[in-house]
């Protein structure tokens, strides 16, 4: 306080005044820090700073590793109750996690190969409109210069009102299609018209009944003089499949699931032939997604970690009078999962419903399932999905999968 009184003495004019108050003002302040330092150690604050850090605090929140501790031994129990699922906190179904569930504790996916009509029409080409008074925000995009016929197809909202080829704002046609992508046309304004040339000109846009819906290329037909890889059809070959978490007082359930939302339809019996066109043989890959728990260390430093992991999947496939398929799980990859797991999927019967298989990791056996699917019943399965847990030496997983043929 001397040195700061002293420093305010010195004549406003002096050159030297203004950089002297700033080191005063410096000095003071590391003065300040000092105080309150040998303050908290006196009074024991920083030993119970670092007592919390260490062992949590009064309320038993812990400290982020106790924490992840605790919630990796919960997992690792649901994880570790005996080898079949039926009954117990590994289960695996075909029915993905309710809309209830929290986003946190589930994970949804697909193996499409399709694409959103968001997609196909180039993400730079697409904005949000409400059409209509009170409407909700749909997705747009221009169809002007397109031909009228082509999206048009009951010709409601291009064929003119009251003789002219005007059209009134948000006039919309219900049977219409972008490049095979069925949906709505609307008028966005007062400009609409179809010219001479049966083209859409003026404020044309097209909007999807689904912006979640997969598309597929069609196949060109050679025997047409239409191309048909120019238009889109709807995706319906593909499974879904993914986890989620419940729990009941303090027991966590692992559920899991994979499933084909068609009807299933394949032949794996026929004995395959030249003239037949049949393989005898398959391989099969894809994804797993699922909940694992690792553990490391030993004693006081030993951790246990849970979480989520993806994992590829390879089958083989073997068609015939007594369909099987066996396979492999790798590649583990999540923040509880060891670079090093693999999964042996042993022999199982292979059919358009599920049957269950013994899964080998390096820990005692699990169980593993596979259900063929596909849409063609002259044709060997698209695809084989399903579930399974493994166990390890530091740890353990349940997971689903999805794989499709090889080409």
């Amino acid at each position: 306080e001397k040195a700061e009184m002293d420093a305010m003495e010195v004549a406003e004019g002096h050159p030297q005044k203004s950089a002297l108050m700033k080191a005063v003002d410096a000095a003071v302040m590391a003065a300040e820090a000092q105080v309150k330092a040998a303050r908290m150690v006196r009074d024991g604050t920083r030993i119970r700073n670092a007592a919390t850090e260490v062992t949590g605090g009064p309320q038993g929140r812990g400290t982020p590793r106790s924490v992840a501790n605790s919630v990796g031994m919960d997992i690792a129990a649901a994880l570790a109750v005996g080898a079949t699922r039926g009954g117990t906190r590994i289960v695996y179904g075909d029915t993905a996690p309710a809309a209830a569930v929290a986003a946190a504790h589930k994970y949804e996916t697909d193996d499409h190969q399709g694409m959103t009509w968001g997609m196909i029409v180039g993400e730079d080409n697409v904005m949000k409109e409400r059409l209509g008074a009170g409407n909700a925000l749909r997705m747009v995009a221009s169809v002007a210069g397109m031909t009228a016929a082509d999206v048009d197809t009951d010709v409601d909202a291009t064929s003119g009102v009251n003789g002219t080829n005007r059209y009134a704002d948000a006039y919309t046609s219900d049977t219409s299609f972008y490049m095979g992508v069925p949906g709505d046309i609307f008028c966005l304004g007062m400009d609409c018209e179809v010219d001479a040339n049966g083209k859409l000109k003026g404020s044309w846009y097209f909007s999807p009944t689904s912006e979640t819906a997969y598309y597929q290329r069609m196949e060109d037909d050679p025997l047409t003089l239409v191309d048909e890889s120019l238009t889109y059809e709807a995706e319906v070959l593909y499974a879904s499949y993914g986890h989620w978490l419940t729990v009941s007082g303090t027991d966590w359930t692992v559920n899991t699931f994979a499933d084909f939302a068609g009807t299933a339809s394949a032949d794996l019996a026929t004995v395959g032939t030249p003239t037949n066109f049949l393989l005898n043989k398959a391989t099969y890959s894809g994804m797993a997604a699922g909940m694992s728990v690792r553990k490391m260390g030993t004693g006081t430093s030993a951790t246990t970690d849970s979480g989520r992991f993806t994992a590829d999947v390879e089958l083989t496939a073997s068609f015939g009078a007594a369909p099987t398929v066996l396979g492999t799980i790798d590649n583990f990859v999540g923040d509880a999962a060891g670079t090093g797991w693999s999964v042996n999927l042993e022999s199982v019967t292979l059919a358009l419903t599920s049957n269950d298989g013994v899964a080998t990791g390096s820990g005692r056996d699990g169980v593993w399932s596979a259900t063929a699917y596909g849409t063609d019943a002259a044709a060997r399965p698209a695809g084989i999905l399903g579930g399974f847990t493994a166990h390890f030496t530091d740890g353990s997983a349940a997971g689903a999968f999805a794989t499709r043929m090889d080409k």
